[in-house]
Parts: C-alpha cells; structure tokens; sequence
C-alpha cells in the first residue's frame, strides 16, 4: 500500500499507517453525539500510534 523508504536530503523517510475506528450498536447509535464518535475514533488512532509499526485499533 505504500511505498518503500525515500532518501531525501539525506535522509531516510518512511510513511507509515494508523487508523482508528469504532463501532456502534444500533441502541449506542441513536444516541451518540457525533463529536464523541470523532473524540472516540481519535482516541483509538492514538492507540494505534503506540503500536510500534503499522498498525490499527478498532474499539
């Protein structure tokens, strides 16, 4: 999905990947706020993050 490390200026570059996504019942989906949602979801791409490599949560 992405490319191979590019040398640029000297130095090494890589791109990498983190998702975050939630999942809701149809009772919590009603009821959510959509900004908990977005709050949530960004919450899980920083759990992600700690992963060390590509890597994906899904609460």
């Amino acid at each position: 999905m992405f490319s191979a490390a590019q040398q640029l200026n000297e130095q090494l570059i890589e791109i990498k990947c983190s998702i975050g996504a939630v999942s809701t019942s149809k009772e919590e989906h009603v009821t959510l706020i959509p900004q908990k949602l977005i709050k949530k979801a960004d919450q899980t791409v920083y759990r992600a993050k700690e992963i060390q490599g590509t890597s994906f949560v899904i609460v």
